[in-house]
């Protein structure tokens, strides 16, 4: 499949997600307004937000502020996410600290994903949250729902709760890069219909040095960040990529449309035995929290 930064994969649902997106987290919200306003400008038509990034209305502000300018860019190409905190996990909960992202984004109209955070609760929250995300969905007022950061066990432990489960989620956000290439996990969303979104594909600029990565860079003559979001696009997954700086210097976040790299040179890039985590956390692999709690109250 030839893809462009126009690009879109249909999900589940049938609604369309861009194939690259632009995160921000750890974006402040002092700049997030003007940081969205000109990735927009760069190009890119979908924006992940969250709860927990405290930016969630001035993200929106960027948003809004792109499509005033731009009248020719209709507000159903932009495509805009968020997410529910762990503290508000629980249906009543959930649904209230929704209502306040709704607001920020009430110039919208409407919030195009919504997914769980994580699943650093328990059963009970990680399942009650789920329920409002469907309720939810059902009204409209989110075009599509699903998770981040969720295991095969907490996939697992959603699919096989009849009680609950009415609506797969349509996506699992996930930290990939070469060097932490979750097959099994990535496999199983995939053939239970979720897309897979990958943060840290970048690996927050800690690998870009590597030797592997650096021999594709001279091959291809391209950038590090370049190659890494190509990896990312030929395994199938939609990188979210970021940059703090408001001015969004040059362009190359969103330049990785105009190569290929070789099936080879894409196995060459993985690692499949290592474990490099960008992150100080991995609530994938988190144990600790699939407790047996089992009554869940709407």
């Amino acid at each position: 499949m030839s893809l462009d930064k126009n690009s879109t994969y249909k999900l589940s649902n049938g609604k369309e997600i861009p194939v690259i997106g632009f995160g921000t987290y750890q974006v402040p919200a002092e700049s997030a307004q003007q940081v969205v306003y000109n990735a927009l400008k760069q190009g890119f038509r979908h924006i992940d937000s969250a709860q927990r990034y405290q930016n969630e209305l001035q993200v929106v502000k960027g948003i809004v502020q792109f499509l005033s300018e731009n009248p020719n860019v209709k507000r159903e190409e932009i495509f805009y996410t968020t997410k529910v905190e762990t503290y508000n996990h629980g249906y009543e909960t959930a649904i209230k600290s929704l209502d306040l992202s709704f607001d920020d984004a009430k110039e919208l109209g409407y919030i195009d994903l919504i997914l769980i955070h994580d699943p650093l609760s328990d059963k009970r929250g990680r399942l009650a949250t789920w329920l409002a995300l469907q309720d939810l969905y059902k009204s409209g007022k989110v075009k599509s729902i699903g998770v981040s950061n969720y295991g095969l066990d907490h996939l697992k432990e959603l699919f096989e709760n009849e009680q609950v489960l009415e609506i797969k989620p349509h996506v699992n956000q996930i930290s990939v890069n070469p060097w932490l290439y979750r097959e099994e996990l990535i496999n199983f969303s995939k053939e239970n219909g979720l897309l897979v979104e990958a943060y840290s594909p970048l690996t927050r600029a800690l690998k870009l040095d590597d030797p592997k990565l650096q021999n594709l860079v001279s091959k291809y003559n391209r950038t590090p960040v370049q190659i890494l979001t190509r990896w990312s696009l030929q395994r199938g997954l939609v990188p979210l990529v970021k940059t703090q700086s408001p001015e969004l210097k040059g362009s190359e976040l969103i330049e990785s449309f105009d190569f290929n790299l070789t099936d080879e040179d894409v196995e060459y890039l993985t690692s499949n035995n290592s474990y490099f985590l960008p992150e100080d956390f991995d609530p994938p692999a988190d144990k600790e929290h699939l407790g047996a709690a089992n009554s869940i109250k709407p």
